[in-house]
């Protein structure tokens, strides 16, 4: 049984983040594995991966809210509603977890078609979520951003979230406004290209970021952690004789301070 280490003693400052509420505030797991067209496949091994980061978020002191199979219109309507809860203001922070199928920009929903991700990210910035203005919203998105592979093919070994064709894009009111701070977006791999993942235990991403947080949350920032898992799927290879390989790829939007997890220290 995996459980991530407590930090001895909790890390403060003017220039780190505030986290120390109890809960830390909502983790959002979205995953998407079943889908209605007949042409997408199945994402074998999400719900392992899903189970294993709700786990792991639970211990860093987050309420995991999970959600799965939505459709694109659905997805786009529960992020709306999270971003009016009033408990927001009580929150130190928000996280939110995308598996699904994808594409540049893109995130698929159950019934084959995508919600954009801006459009997501932007109904937590400043102007739409006043709840969560100077808080650290963190985004982890596990999903293809094009159909290219690093040295090769798909590895029969190793499934891909890439789509095998264009979808219709549903779209929503929310304004998407240049007023973003405190956001950190990180992509399972870098734009144009395939994320993959094994058909057990999930995708090479989830396995890595929960691997680094079970051992180094409890006295590591947010960036360095990622810089450690970035590292691990660095040296990872995929069975196939081209050897595929996948980085990581962090966006950070007005990240004013360092942010630490915490894990096991909560405000009295």
């Amino acid at each position: 049984m995996y459980r991530v280490k407590p930090s001895i003693e909790l890390k403060e400052g003017p220039y780190i983040y505030n986290m120390k509420s109890n809960p830390r505030g909502y983790c959002i797991m979205l995953n998407n594995y079943e889908f209605l067209p007949e042409y997408v496949v199945t994402r074998h091994g999400s719900l392992s991966e899903a189970e294993y980061l709700s786990r792991i978020f639970t211990q860093l002191g987050y309420e995991v809210i999970p959600f799965e199979n939505l459709s694109a219109e659905k997805m786009l309507h529960v992020f709306v509603e999270i971003s009016k809860d009033p408990k927001l203001q009580e929150h130190d922070s928000l996280v939110v977890v995308i598996l699904t199928h994808g594409d540049r920009g893109l995130l698929m929903g159950s019934d084959g078609f995508f919600a954009g991700v801006e459009t997501i990210v932007g109904m937590f910035n400043n102007h739409n979520c006043g709840a969560l203005i100077n808080k650290p919203k963190m985004f982890f998105i596990q999903a293809c951003r094009g159909d290219a592979y690093d040295y090769g093919v798909v590895d029969p070994a190793s499934a891909a979230d890439a789509v095998p064709r264009p979808s219709p894009v549903a779209d929503t009111g929310v304004p998407i406004l240049p007023t973003a701070t405190d956001t950190l977006i990180c992509y399972s791999t870098v734009e144009g290209y395939v994320s993959l993942r094994n058909e057990t235990t999930g995708s090479w991403f989830g396995d890595a970021m929960g691997k680094v947080f079970v051992d180094h949350a409890c006295d590591e920032d947010i960036e360095t952690l990622l810089k450690r898992v970035n590292n691990r799927m660095l040296r990872r290879e995929s069975l196939m004789v081209d050897r595929v390989k996948q980085a990581l790829e962090v966006v950070l939007r007005g990240w004013r301070k360092q942010l630490y997890f915490n894990p096991g220290i909560f405000e009295a």
